[in-house]
């Protein structure tokens, strides 16, 4: 779009001083730094929010594809294990007491996952659903920060992650989602475009990406290129 500007550096990164965002009531949710300026709404808009339990159906009635007991921003417990929880409990801010009520959960997929939570419904609060779903995205944040810090050091270029546009951060988080964090391997051309800093190039890259979640990347690509 005419209206975007070539190089993502000429934007200027907005991030929370503070690092939190509303909780439920007077409570405040940590925000981990991989996650500071990166908009919160448009992930949970792709990837839908609820405080309660459900399993994924698809047009047809049927469980979607292997899909798991899913809760707060599409976080698929059925993709998880003892090992992966634990993670997010030791690296990721996940309080130990609400790992110990998802844990029920982990590794149920289709049919087994919806059978047990018919009879084993579960609800969050706003708050826990927003801790897990950031514990959740910040381990997946993790690996592309890493990467991309230690490619623009290798390159003796002063970039960091963190000073990225909030844009550029937040589609970058949310192919990461769907692709795995490895970006570098797992996407290229797309991870090309995020070391360039180009908005111009990673919007073109987006329209262009291939039949997978065609519909999904469009959205990014449209979000990304609004002024």
């Amino acid at each position: 779009m005419s209206s975007t500007p070539k190089d993502a550096r000429a934007q200027v990164a907005q991030a929370s001083p503070s690092g939190t965002m509303p909780g439920s009531g007077a409570n405040t949710i940590s925000v981990p730094p991989s996650l500071v300026g990166i908009d919160m709404k448009f992930i949970h808009a792709q990837e839908g929010y609820e405080t309660n339990g459900y399993v994924p159906y698809d047009n047809n009635g049927n469980v979607d594809g292997s899909s798991g007991v899913t809760i707060g921003a599409g976080v698929d417990l059925g993709q998880m294990n003892d090992y992966d929880l634990n993670r997010l409990v030791k690296n990721h801010g996940l309080d130990p007491a609400l790992a110990a009520r998802l844990k029920p959960y982990l590794g149920l997929t289709r049919k087994a996952a919806d059978s047990f939570l018919a009879a084993n419904p579960i609800t969050l609060s706003k708050a826990e659903a927003e801790q897990l779903s950031n514990a959740k995205y910040d381990q997946i944040a993790g690996d592309p920060v890493n990467r991309y810090d230690k490619a623009m050091k290798a390159a003796g270029r002063p970039d960091t992650f963190a000073a990225l546009p909030p844009k550029m951060k937040t589609v970058a988080l949310s192919v990461a989602i769907q692709h795995g964090a490895n970006l570098r391997y797992a996407t290229k051309r797309f991870w090309k475009t995020l070391l360039s800093g180009s908005v111009t190039a990673m919007e073109h890259e987006l329209r262009n990406f291939g039949p997978n979640y065609k519909s999904r990347r469009i959205r990014e690509a449209d979000y990304l290129g609004k002024p």
